[in-house]
């Protein structure tokens, strides 16, 4: 088996990207969901950061016409129940007010949680591999914890939560590719935009606290400087992204918390969760699972970041002033968000660059999604920091 398993235990999470293969995948389809895969159609592994996503296809309980799912297996440490479960709400809550412009997938009941409250996500036991490494931890350790079992056939395995959603019909956009054109970047920033608006009238969960999420910009500063920064390995870089998260948390995030109100956020707009429909419009949303309670101006300044990864020096500035066009044009922003943007976008490539690098260096060692992010994005940050917040919002952040 030439896989390699990372284990890691951080800020006393357990951080396992599962492995699993086809009979598993069957047998998880049908315990969890009661969905029989396809005889002869091969399950395909989709691009994921962390988790396992995985389009099948079958059939649930009662249908006859055969249908395409996307099951995730989660990653351990980004698996709390409660979390995913008002993650299918905003989902569903997204689904409802945004079908005009775009589609949202349909998540697939379980059929095996015991738990009243859990209606959409179940869990299964997936064995470890036998070559796994274990980072700042043991395996002993971990089983003494409670954290990993012993299957009754001598197998170490851990528990994974389970989730299946309807496969939405399109393609994200190769931008590596293709022309990035105008009304491309236009069409991702207004739909930046309505899913802002839409997640804005979401009242905020007093069960769930999505604010200390390692994927909240407004929170994760002290996460990145305790934990993660020791896992960029060049001087530079890491000081250039200390420097950044510093001002942001001393400068920045005073500035918001004090004068702009919270609503929930999608939080990873980026070109693998866009889908396109025939005509090249964007049809299709997908992954809530970075959802957080922030500042809508947040997910701005994310889609900035992604978009920004495609772009050459000349045409940097010009298709970041249509994504802020399309962006405004389904939501109005604020002066003080517009003065903001330029450093709440900087914050955003420190967050997603120093989090990669700790999942490239320590838990996924040889991800090609993953080292080609972070080549793409201190591109992509060179090019922001060489110009200037004053040019930012005369050449971006104008009409």
């Amino acid at each position: 088996m030439n896989e390699k398993q990372s284990i890691a235990l951080v800020n006393d999470q357990l951080k396992i990207r599962p492995y699993v293969n086809k009979s598993q995948l069957k047998d998880i389809a049908l315990k969890c969901f009661g969905f029989e895969l396809d005889e002869g159609v091969e399950p395909m592994e989709m691009v994921s950061y962390e988790d396992r996503n995985f389009r099948i296809q079958g059939r649930c309980t009662g249908e006859k016409v055969s249908r395409c799912f996307v099951m995730k297996i989660f990653n351990r440490g980004t698996s709390n129940e409660d979390t995913l479960e008002h993650i299918i709400n905003l989902i569903l809550y997204s689904k409802s007010k945004c079908s005009q412009h775009f589609a949202v997938q349909t998540p697939i009941p379980s059929i095996s949680s015991s738990d009243q409250n859990m209606k959409y996500i179940s869990s299964y036991d997936i064995p470890i591999l036998p070559n796994a490494s274990y980072d700042d931890c043991t395996k002993s350790s971990l089983i003494e914890k409670g954290l990993l079992d012993i299957s009754p056939t001598g197998q170490t395995t851990c528990c994974h939560n389970i989730r299946l959603l309807t496969y939405l019909e399109g393609r994200p956009p190769k931008l590596s590719e293709e022309k990035v054109t105008d009304e491309f970047a236009q069409d991702w920033g207004a739909t930046s935009g309505r899913l802002c608006n839409a997640l804005e009238e979401v009242p905020k969960s007093e069960k769930v606290d999505r604010e200390k999420s390692i994927c909240n910009l407004i929170t994760v500063g002290k996460y990145l400087k305790s934990t993660y920064l020791e896992a960029v390995k060049h001087a530079k870089q890491k000081q250039t992204f200390t420097d950044i998260i510093e001002k942001f948390e001393t400068q920045i995030l005073p500035q918001l918390e004090k004068n702009v109100k919270k609503s929930y956020i999608h939080g990873d707009i980026n070109e693998v969760n866009l889908l396109l429909d025939s005509s090249g419009k964007i049809g299709g949303v997908i992954d809530f699972d970075d959802a957080v309670w922030s500042f809508s101006i947040v997910d701005l300044a994310i889609s900035f970041m992604h978009f920004s990864l495609y772009l050459d020096e000349n045409a940097f500035t010009h298709k970041m002033k249509k994504l802020y066009q399309g962006y405004t044009s389904a939501r109005q922003i604020t002066d003080l968000e517009r003065d903001l943007l330029y450093d709440i976008t900087l914050m955003s490539y420190a967050q997603w660059s120093v989090l990669a690098s700790h999942q490239y260096h320590v838990l996924d060692p040889g991800n090609k999604y993953i080292h080609d992010f972070l080549q793409k994005s201190w591109q992509g940050l060179s090019l922001l920091l060489l110009m200037s917040k004053d040019m930012f919002l005369e050449k971006v952040c104008t009409q």
